[in-house]
């Protein structure tokens, strides 16, 4: 269960296993995403909070286009 709880790491995992998931990118504070690298994300897209489960955190404000 824990490793559900990080959307990303969960993404991986299941592409990993040849299931077909979203492209996503992970942007952090920490680790932020250059300009350049958001530019290659196809728009519209949908931003939601890694470490937070289900729809907590997500907004009209989440798509992004």
């Amino acid at each position: 269960m824990q490793i559900c709880k990080d959307k990303a790491l969960a993404n991986m995992i299941v592409a990993h296993a040849g299931v077909r998931v979203p492209r996503f990118e992970v942007s952090t504070q920490a680790n932020p995403r250059s300009t350049a690298a958001l530019r290659e994300v196809a728009y519209p897209a949908f931003v939601k909070p890694v470490g937070l489960e289900a729809s907590t955190g997500i907004s009209q404000d989440s798509f992004v286009g």
